[in-house]
């Protein structure tokens, strides 16, 4: 599916400069919800080295181990960049932050009657040559009913904290949290609109593996730091 901004509206607190709460249609939570069907490694791979430093330093070794140590069928690429089920549902996410990957696939390069593909290059064919002809599948449209997400149904907004606690929008809803600040500092409450493509969802992706205010490291924090360079 064709990349389409999300538009993501953040209730902040000015006096704090942190994010109270965001508020979004189904769109925007569908990817987030996608982030639970990523890999541990390919999660560590779109960090940018945010993830935690044992994780970066597992997957940074055995990146740059030789190959003469590690077993070629099915080689690096299966830890490196593990496939998973959820795949081919990610796809019609409004932005997929692991891109088309799921329609790349290997044949082998003999053209010999198994007929089989794998997801990983190398990959021992049945007749003993290596599958490492690269090949994109045509992916058919399933007529997606609109109104339904990818993991969610209907056309419900959503309400999601700093924290990453996800509750269907409501007017008491939004006033439990905004309660929550205190009568003192609700003077100092903001809305701001922003726009939320490939490149937010990763920043995103990167605060939540190491804050409870993931919202305000990835849209606040990281522009203030950004403002500064």
């Amino acid at each position: 599916m064709a990349s389409k901004p999300l538009n993501l509206t953040l209730t902040i607190d000015k006096s704090t400069n942190r994010v109270v709460f965001a508020e979004a249609d189904k769109d925007f939570v569908d990817i987030l919800l996608s982030f639970l069907t990523l890999p541990l490694a390919t999660v560590v791979g779109l960090a940018n080295n945010k993830a935690p430093p044992c994780l970066n330093n597992l997957y940074k070794s055995l990146k740059d181990l030789s190959d003469e140590y590690v077993k070629p069928n099915p080689g690096k690429e299966i830890l490196l960049s593990p496939n998973h089920g959820a795949e081919l549902d990610c796809l019609d996410l409004k932005e997929n932050i692991e891109g088309d990957r799921a329609l790349t696939y290997y044949t082998c390069r003999q053209n010999c009657d198994a007929k089989l593909i794998s997801p990983y290059s190398n990959t021992r064919c049945d007749c003993g040559g290596l599958m490492n002809r690269k090949v994109k599948l045509v992916r058919r449209e399933k007529g997606r009913n609109e109104n339904e997400g990818v993991f969610l149904k209907g056309l419900m907004r959503f309400i999601i904290t700093d924290d990453f606690v996800i509750m269907p929008a409501s007017t008491q809803a939004g006033l439990m949290l905004i309660g929550r600040l205190g009568r003192e500092e609700m003077s100092n409450l903001q809305e701001r609109t922003i726009t939320v493509g490939q490149s937010e969802m990763l920043l995103l992706l990167e605060a939540a593996l190491g804050s409870e205010m993931a919202l305000t490291d990835a849209f606040l924090n990281y522009e203030e730091e950004t403002q500064n360079e």
